[in-house]
């Protein structure tokens, strides 16, 4: 590996701000589209950042999973839409990342097309609605909906979404139905909740 010394990394600081002076001396004079460029460019660097730190903790939440590792899956994030790729082992790690990576604040989906499992030829739809309603329910869950994310079983088959289980309140159940209907795939909701 390579070290840098402190003369090399002045240089390269010094390159940097050269280029950033280069770009901005560049930009035309007329205050208007200054503004304009400027803001365009102001507007880049906050997405590009958005998205770092999306990418950054769904890697963060990978490496804590005492089942998925942050080498086997690639994390890409693109104006708040994050793409993961590569081989897992089993339909639970495909499903874990995919419902960690859409409870993350900030994103506004999550693309598993590139996401196998190892071995396997079945279509992973079914795996992929159930993942994303998990993610959405905790995201939810997060934002100060009333959402019971442990109690709220989900299953899909077929693009049919069955939820069950024992919920505190009607409001529980409604926002759960209302949620799990939303998710992109799903044809219909068929629950099974109750309330205590």
């Amino acid at each position: 590996m390579k070290h840098f010394n402190k003369m090399t990394i002045g240089i390269l600081t010094a390159l940097t701000l050269a280029s950033y002076n280069i770009a901005f001396a560049n930009l035309p004079t007329d205050s208007n589209t200054s503004t304009n460029n400027t803001n365009a460019l102001v507007n880049n660097v906050q997405k590009y950042i958005s998205d770092s730190a999306i990418t950054a903790q769904i890697k963060a939440a990978f490496l804590k999973s005492s089942i998925l590792s942050p080498f086997d899956i690639k994390v890409v994030t693109k104006n708040e839409i994050v793409f993961l790729s590569g081989i897992v082992d089993t339909d639970t790690q495909y499903s874990e990342a995919v419902s960690s990576a859409e409870s993350t604040p900030g994103v506004k989906d999550v693309n598993a097309d590139q996401l196998t499992v190892k071995g396997s030829s079945a279509p992973l739809q079914d795996t992929y609605i159930t993942a994303k309603i998990k993610g959405a329910y905790t995201k939810a869950s997060l934002q100060g909906t009333d959402v019971s994310v442990i109690n709220t079983h989900v299953e899909t088959k077929d693009g049919v979404v069955y939820l069950s289980g024992t919920l505190a309140n009607p409001q529980q159940m409604t926002n759960a139905i209302e949620i799990a209907k939303s998710v992109a795939g799903v044809k219909s909701v068929k629950s099974a909740l109750t309330v205590q």
